[in-house]
């Protein structure tokens, strides 16, 4: 039999989100794999009211279609039905260079995403949305190796001579297969305790602050 503890990890649910310039792709994963994904597709006459907008305003538009495909898939949109959350997941947006892992969503995360010093860009709402269903569920939201994940050797920055030092901007697209691959390997041990494991928390962490100033100095 199962020792105490691990049948309920092995059911742990986590919602892993994914937005794109024209759909959001989401999908629930357990240890034994996925159990549902959907691919929601926005078409120009739907996304014609947020042009000139910044990208953050899309949000409650694209949960709201979340939400209802959830519900028609017998889930709790909430979270905190039979099958509740036990993390929330979204693609990790334009946020300053970083290491590849898996980040807590915080207040200066959800900042740096609304002020967009580095661009609007759709993968910008992954944090958000994620955000917004783990708070519905009392559970952490987070993010998987960022699209400006940069864990370049130093000789790689360098292009035209010393006086140009590059950054790095790699789209991961792989965000919900780095989390749930494997029965939850970003997740090890219990969905819930992923605290314990490494994550590392955005806001409390000045890691990349210093990786900006690198490619200044």
């Amino acid at each position: 039999m199962p020792a105490a503890g691990e049948e309920d990890a092995a059911t742990e649910r986590v919602l892993v989100i994914n937005p794109g310039t024209t759909s959001t792709k989401f999908g629930i994963f357990t240890r034994a794999g996925e159990e549902m994904t959907r691919n929601i597709h926005h078409g120009d006459d739907e996304l014609a009211c947020f042009r000139g907008r910044p990208m953050l305003d899309r949000l409650e538009y694209r949960a709201g279609l979340m939400e209802k495909a959830l519900a028609e898939a017998g889930f709790t949109p909430n979270g905190r039905g039979a099958e509740r959350w036990a993390a929330v997941a979204g693609r990790g947006g334009l946020l300053p260079p970083m290491e590849c892992g898996t980040y807590l969503v915080d207040d200066a995360m959800v900042e740096e995403l609304r002020l967009a010093r580095r661009g609007e860009h759709a993968s910008n709402l992954g944090a958000v949305i994620a955000l917004r269903f783990a708070q519905a569920a009392g559970v952490n939201a987070y993010v998987v190796d960022p699209v400006t994940a940069d864990e370049w050797q130093p000789c790689a920055r360098i292009a035209a001579g010393e006086a140009v030092v590059r950054g790095s901007r790699i789209e991961h697209q792989s965000s919900g297969a780095a989390l749930c691959a494997g029965g939850g390997t970003a997740l090890r041990g219990s969905a819930a305790d992923c605290g314990a494991h490494g994550q590392r928390g955005y806001g409390v962490s000045a890691s990349w602050r210093a990786h900006d100033r690198q490619q200044l100095d």
